[in-house]
């Protein structure tokens, strides 16, 4: 995999003992890929870039998106919320960003107990209710947990409305506490991300017909498995290809179930790429097989570059789209070969409105 940034992240000096004062310390548990930690690079690179000083705490070590920090953006490893606390006692004028239940849960229970006096942000990228899990005992305690320390932060931000809604009811919040914040895009970087070369592979591939790209983590909930048998079920000609950007525990099953309908040749499993938007612009169509999006990036990255999509009606795409375009039911491979079929022999799909998702005017919510 190469990373979107042409040069490597250089060592970052530590300010945090010299009370230079931090703006914002973004917190989450790893930079490994996926919308929220995407959505903290964004972040971090604009404020950055505006000439405000930020850094990221991590509890785990590693991530690919480190990489796309900009080189002056410390990264401090915490071993533990007495180290977090300790820098955030430091820089007491800091506001504190924290990603994804478990950062939040924990952050939200110093703030309770009196042991962080730091504004403190949470944002909030999935259902509680409608995850795979979402049911049981461990489910049970992520509620007690969160009803019980959740609502001492100062801010709660949401990133559609319905995982505003369903986050108010799991965590009995009252609907005015929690805020809609969708994720921030910087569309003067994912263009110049784009134009980087796609590997020889692709651009052969895309020579030889029309490519439909999908891009995502390999499990179940992103559905790559109903958009494999959807390909499966496409008319021909002309030859169409399918190229699945992304890794994961469900890579194995996929390739048998590729096996199984004779597509190999036909549909590649690309694996993981820090940059899949050069794969991306090289698609005449992106889909989105989602069981389950609290919001869905990818949909709004392919809009910014001028790919049609075509998306499952879940929690994201239905509040990017809103009434503009038909969206397929989740689950429903004939549905979404239909779907894919009319995109190229009839009226391109809409494209989404993106303009109230640009960083410039989403940052400026963290104020």
């Amino acid at each position: 995999p190469q990373p979107l940034a042409g040069r490597p992240r250089r060592p970052a000096p530590d300010n945090t003992m010299t009370g230079g004062g931090y703006r914002y310390l973004f917190v989450i548990q790893s930079l490994q890929m996926g919308g929220a930690e995407r959505s903290l690079v964004n972040l971090a690179n604009f404020f950055t870039r505006r000439g405000e000083p930020v850094a990221v705490l991590r509890f785990t070590a590693g991530g690919l998106l480190e990489s796309e920090l900009d080189s002056g953006i410390p990264v401090h490893p915490v071993s533990g919320l007495a180290g977090l606390r300790a820098i955030a006692r430091r820089h007491p004028r800091a506001t504190l960003v924290s990603f994804l239940f478990h950062c939040n849960v924990r952050l939200a229970a110093l703030k309770k107990a009196g042991l962080l006096r730091n504004r403190l942000i949470i944002t909030e990228h999935s259902s509680p209710l409608r995850y795979a899990g979402a049911t049981g005992l461990k489910s049970r305690l992520r509620r007690a947990l969160g009803r019980l320390f959740l609502p001492a932060a100062d801010a709660v931000f949401a990133v559609s409305p319905l995982v505003k809604q369903d986050f108010s009811t799991a965590f009995a919040l009252p609907p005015e506490r929690v805020r809609v914040v969708p994720n921030p895009f910087d569309q003067d970087a994912l263009e110049q991300a784009a134009s980087h070369a796609a590997p020889t592979a692709v651009d052969q591939l895309a020579a030889r017909g029309p490519l439909i790209c999908g891009v995502g983590r390999l499990v179940a909930e992103k559905g790559f498995d109903v958009l494999i048998r959807a390909f499966a079920g496409l008319s021909e000609p002309p030859p169409r290809t399918l190229v699945i950007v992304g890794d994961g525990p469900e890579r194995a099953t996929l390739e048998a179930l590729i096996e199984e309908l004779g597509l190999a040749g036909r549909v590649h499993l690309a694996g993981f790429d820090t940059n899949p938007y050069r794969y991306m612009a090289r698609a005449e169509l992106l889909v989105v097989p989602s069981r389950q999006e609290g919001f869905g990036n990818v949909i709004i990255e392919a809009a910014m570059l001028g790919v049609a999509v075509i998306a499952t009606d879940c929690i994201g795409p239905r509040y990017i789209y809103g009434d503009q375009t038909d969206l397929v039911p989740p689950d429903d491979a004939p549905a979404l070969t239909s779907a894919i079929q009319r995109a190229f022999t009839g009226a391109p799909p809409a494209a989404p409105d993106y303009q109230d998702f640009l960083i410039d005017r989403i940052a400026a919510e963290y104020e």
